[in-house]
C-alpha cells in the first residue's frame, strides 16, 4: 500500500489489544503490554514516532498554534504536569509532545512549554487531549 503523507491516519483505540488502522486496513495490534507485532506498510514520506498513550483529559487550546513554537495555550478540567503528553489533532494532522512546564494563566487556563516544536498551526477548532505514556 502506497500513499502521501496527507492521507495517512492512524487510529489507536483505547483498549487492551489496541489495533492500528491506515485508509481502514488493519496494519498492527499493540499487545497489553503495549509490544507491537511488525508487519509490513509502505508510505511516502519521511519516517515517524507516535508514543502509544492513555488519555487524561480533553482539553481545548485557547488559541491558535504557532509553528515552531514550543508553547500552547490551554483550557484544561484537569492540572497538567510536567511528562504529560500534550496530544492535538485537526483534519488529519496529529502532533504529540512531552510538556516540560506547566504555567497558570487564570482559572482554568495554562500555558505549556513542550520539548518539540510544534509543526502545525493548529486551530481552537481542532481535538486537544493531555494523556500519559
Amino acid at each position: 500500500m502506497t500513499t502521501t503523507p496527507e492521507e495517512f491516519y492512524i487510529e489507536i483505540p483505547h483498549k487492551t489489544g489496541k489495533v492500528i488502522t491506515f485508509e481502514g486496513q488493519k496494519v498492527d495490534v499493540v499487545s497489553s503490554r503495549g509490544s507491537l507485532r511488525n508487519e509490513e506498510v509502505t508510505s511516502v514520506g519521511e519516517p515517524f514516532s507516535l508514543y502509544l498513550t492513555s488519555t487524561i483529559a480533553e482539553v481545548v487550546l485557547t488559541e491558535p498554534t504557532v509553528i515552531d513554537e514550543y508553547t500552547a495555550t490551554i483550557d484544561s478540567p484537569v492540572l497538567p504536569v510536567a511528562g504529560n503528553m500534550l496530544c492535538l489533532k485537526e483534519g488529519r494532522r496529529f502532533f504529540q509532545a512531552v510538556i516540560l512546564t506547566v504555567t497558570p494563566v487564570a482559572g482554568t487556563v495554562y500555558e505549556v512549554s513542550l520539548d518539540s516544536p510544534i509543526d502545525y498551526a493548529f486551530s481552537v477548532e481542532g481535538g486537544c487531549s493531555i494523556a500519559s505514556n
